[in-house]
Order: C-alpha cells, then sequence, then structure tokens
C-alpha cells in the first residue's frame, strides 16, 4: 500500500524521458575489451549535474572513469544504486543495428540493452522522479556507476571499495534479474591453460611435440572434475558451472602446432563446501599427473583471483524492504531468483559491495539473463518501467523524503 507521497514520487516516473536516456547510453558503444565507458560516464555525469548532484568521477586508470553521484541532505541513511557501463562486444550475426537503441513492439534493441543500460536509466529516473515531485532524500541516495563489470570489476567498483570512495548503509545492484531478488552469487575462477610443444612440418610430426594434442591430454583427465563441478548444487538451487570457452592453436594445416591455449570459465554455487581455490588446487595436481606420465608435456595453468562464493542474509533491512516494495510498486509478486527453478550462477559488482565493503545488497533489475551477451539482446520496456517504481519505492522507504528547500 503506498502513502500519498510513495504515490506522488512514483507518478512522477517517466517512461518516455527514462527510455530515451537508455537509448542515448546504447548508442554510445562502451565495449569491454578494450574499455570505452568514457562517453557514456560524460554523458551521465552532465545529465545529473544539471539536476543539482554532486558527481565526482574516479578512476584507477586515466581512461577508465567511474561516477559517484550524491542525492540528498544526508541526515540519515544512505542508499547505493549501483550500475555499470561497459558492455560485451556485440559480434557478428545482428538482425538490426546493435548501436542504434531501437524500440519495436514494447522493446528496447541493442547491446546493453538488458545489461545493464536500461537498469542504469531507471535508477537515474529516481532522481528526476523526486525532482518532479518537490523532494529529495532526507538521507543520501548515492548512483554508483562503473566501468569494467564485465571482466570483473577491480577497475570499477572494487577500486572504489577498497579505496574507501563507496560506502553507504545498503545497496542495489540494478543488474537484468527480471524483477526477481537474488542475494546470493557463485564464487567464480578464470583459468588459462597453455601447452608448448616444437613445430615441425606434418610430414615429420614424429620428430616434433604437438601442442594440441598436449593439450587435449590435459583436458581429458580434467573431465572427472569437470563433472563434480558441474553436480554441485548450492542456494536457491544454483549449479556449478566448469566450460572451456576460448581454445586457440595452430597457424597452418601442414604445420605441427607449437602452442595451444585453453581458457576455462570455473563457477561454484553458493551453499556448497566446494571452493574456486580447491578447484584450482585439483587441477594443478592432474596437470602435475600428465606431465609425470609424459615427459614431453609443457602445459602451465594461470588464473585471475579467484571470487568466493557469498550470501547476503535474508533479514537485512535491504532485503525486507525490497520483498514489500516489488509488489507496492509493480504489482508483481516478489520472488528470490532461481528458488524454483534450475539456474546458473550471476555475478556482479555485489560481490565487491557485500565482501570487501560489508555493504548488504541485493541484485535486482529489469530485463532477462538470457538476454545478455547475446546476439539480438533485448529489453521488455514495461519491466524496465516497473524497476524504475521499485527503485524509487525503495530509496523512499530507506532514505526517506523532505520537500526541496
Amino acid at each position: 500500500m503506498l502513502t500519498e507521497r510513495e504515490a506522488a514520487v512514483l507518478n512522477r516516473i517517466d517512461p518516455e524521458r527514462m527510455l530515451g536516456l537508455a537509448q542515448r547510453l546504447i548508442r554510445l558503444p562502451s565495449e569491454n575489451p578494450p574499455g570505452e565507458e568514457a562517453a557514456a560516464i560524460e554523458l551521465l555525469r552532465d545529465h545529473l549535474t544539471v539536476r543539482g548532484l554532486r558527481c565526482d568521477t574516479y578512476a584507477a586508470t586515466p581512461s577508465r572513469p567511474n561516477l559517484i553521484a550524491r542525492f540528498g541532505r544526508g541526515h540519515g541513511k544512505t542508499l547505493i544504486l549501483n550500475g555499470h557501463l561497459d558492455v560485451v562486444p556485440a559480434g557478428e550475426g545482428w538482425s538490426f543495428p546493435p548501436y542504434e537503441g531501437l524500440r519495436r513492439g514494447g522493446r528496447l534493441l541493442g547491446r546493453g540493452a538488458a545489461d545493464m543500460k536500461c537498469g542504469v536509466a531507471a535508477a537515474v529516473e529516481v532522481v528526476d522522479a523526486f525532482r518532479d515531485a518537490g523532494v529529495q532524500p532526507e538521507g543520501e541516495l548515492v548512483l554508483a556507476l562503473v566501468c569494467d563489470e564485465e571482466a570483473g570489476g577491480a577497475l570499477g567498483a572494487g577500486y572504489l571499495v577498497e579505496h574507501g570512495l563507496l560506502t553507504g548503509d545498503m545497496c542495489l545492484v540494478c543488474e537484468p534479474s527480471g524483477l526477481r531478488l537474488s542475494i546470493a552469487e557463485g564464487g567464480m575462477v578464470w583459468v588459462t591453460l597453455r601447452a608448448r610443444g616444437q613445430m615441425v612440418h606434418s610430414i615429420m610430426y614424429h620428430r616434433g611435440i604437438n601442442a594440441i594434442e598436449q593439450m587435449l591430454t590435459v583436458l581429458a583427465a580434467l573431465e572427472p572434475l569437470k563433472l563434480h563441478v558441474r553436480a554441485q548444487r548450492g542456494t536457491y538451487h544454483k549449479r556449478g558451472i566448469f566450460t572451456v570457452n576460448v581454445f586457440s592453436a595452430g597457424v597452418k594445416v601442414n604445420q605441427v602446432p607449437d602452442e595451444c591455449v585453453a581458457q576455462i570459465d570455473v563457477r561454484i554455487p553458493p551453499g556448497v563446501e566446494l571452493t574456486p581455490e580447491d578447484v584450482l588446487i585439483e587441477m594443478r595436481r592432474v596437470v602435475d599427473r600428465c606431465a609425470a606420465a609424459d615427459p614431453h608435456l609443457r602445459v602451465t595453468l594461470a588464473h585471475r583471483a579467484p571470487v568466493r562464493q557469498f550470501a547476503v542474509p535474508e533479514d537485512e533491512e535491504i532485503v525486507q524492504v525490497l520483498l514489500r516494495a516489488v509488489p507496492d510498486a509493480s504489482g508483481r509478486p516478489a520472488t528470490f531468483w532461481g528458488a524454483d527453478e534450475d539456474l546458473t550462477n550471476d555475478d556482479s559488482d555485489l560481490y565487491h559491495l557485500w565482501t570487501k565493503g560489508h555493504i548488504p545488497g541485493v541484485y535486482f533489475g529489469p530485463g532477462e539473463i538470457d538476454q545478455c551477451h547475446v546476439v539480438d539482446e533485448w529489453v521488455d520496456t514495461a519491466q524496465v518501467v516497473d524497476a524504475a517504481r521499485v527503485f524509487a519505492l525503495v530509496a523512499l522507504r530507506t532514505v526517506g523524503a523532505v520537500p526541496v528547500g
């Protein structure tokens, strides 16, 4: 049930203004790699500065800025609305231009529509709705609009939290969840295997060392570990992931390759005893066993810093406020993502905010996960409107509102 003030603010949500901002963001390609978020950050800084917000940019490297915009009197709690501006490369095969931000049949189309420029636009719309209703937060609403999430967030949310630049009482990570709540995320580690052989003409293969064959030996030996990881079932029925997503080798059909690279994405669901570190230890053991069995085998293992799985307690204020706000603002039931379905692990900047910054939060926003990182990405515009209404209501019920002036 909405109060008079809550209804007044939610009625000021302007779908055309919000979706127009999302379209402008989509039209600024911000692919990562290489990391081209600066133009989108500048657009948002201009948009929010004109509206009277205090805007500061912080960058771990000069070309990769993050924006923190503050709104309110600061006489109470602080709510962070977090979103990232980087997108994965568009790739080939689209049936429409990926960076035109087209609207068709109740959908907004383009790379980043779901992941997650519409979530960012919905967060920004909260500021406009407050202002149009003539109120401001009694506490503080912070928009943390960051780079680098698609590569792990070390230059974005991770940098801000680790340097004490981003603090708050609670947060919403406005990532695409189909307006379902996620408070538990899986652990993750990205592994690179590199096999080194000896190049020769293929007619003299017996005098060379085929790096592809070396790699296939190791990958076959890793099969039991892969099946063990995939058999893991954790909190909210999330499952383990072990998948080889990059495999490269060879330069010519009649030349034995001297190098082969395989990259593996490993994710461990929350609520299980297995950790990413456990998987790394076993992978090293497997490589060592293969090397011991074949004196010519030379395979090295490198990896990104492992991310531990985690869960935010359900009794945290932000979780409970959101559970009530979803039906009140959108008419949709409030459900946890994956509570009754077999979903993969989600991952987001909530990892940095919760595990490093100790800021309790929820991953919640417009867009479906199956529209992320795919050709012909789109988002349901009605869901974006509902998300903005929910974000605004959560803000009202956590940081409050008082008349401007």
